[in-house]
């Protein structure tokens, strides 16, 4: 079952390298930034589940058979980094569901996408959100923290915990 690590694993495992290899039979090496690829997985259950299964999905039907879940990754080159300037602007509400990127994320952020590309001043590469008595949490694509003083400063919950912020914190642990 999907609902738990030992049953989940092994299907994001499959579902991350069917995809990986059919992105690099189409396109071979041409990965594009820095060679890297950006993964997206999304695990369905109940009927969501059932529209993936059509789709490139991986499918887990019960005995029964009914649909127990899907698993679906999608391959993309990660974009290279952006020239300096880098553009940032405070906009945005928090995640309804921060420990998660779940689906309906994708949709919240649609019109955010949008305007970071027609904005004003340029493409602006990162949107910080901001609870509404304006504290910084995070970016709607990275995490977000501030040295200040020589201390770093980050949203301690409301907020994905991603793994470079995680990464930032265990360094800083470490080193006093």
């Amino acid at each position: 079952a999907l609902g738990t690590a030992a049953g989940l694993r092994p299907r994001l495992d499959a579902a991350v390298a069917a995809a990986v290899r059919e992105y690099m039979r189409e396109f071979g090496r041409r990965v594009g930034g820095a060679g890297e690829l950006k993964l997206t997985l999304v695990v369905n259950w109940g009927e969501a589940a059932e529209a993936a299964k059509e789709g490139a999905g991986c499918a887990e039907a019960a005995p029964d058979g009914s649909l127990l879940g899907s698993v679906g990754c999608h391959v993309a080159p990660l974009p290279p980094l952006p020239d300096p300037p880098i553009r940032a602007e405070v906009r945005g509400a928090p995640r309804a569901n921060a420990a998660a990127k779940d689906s309906s994320w994708v949709a919240d952020r649609a019109p955010l996408e949008a305007l970071m590309r027609s904005a004003e001043v340029g493409p602006i590469n990162e949107l910080l959100l901001a609870t509404d008595s304006g504290e910084l949490l995070e970016g709607s694509q990275t995490n977000f923290y501030a040295i200040v003083d020589g201390a770093v400063h980050t949203a301690g919950e409301g907020i994905l915990e991603g793994t470079v912020r995680r990464l930032l914190l265990e360094g800083c642990g470490r080193e006093g």
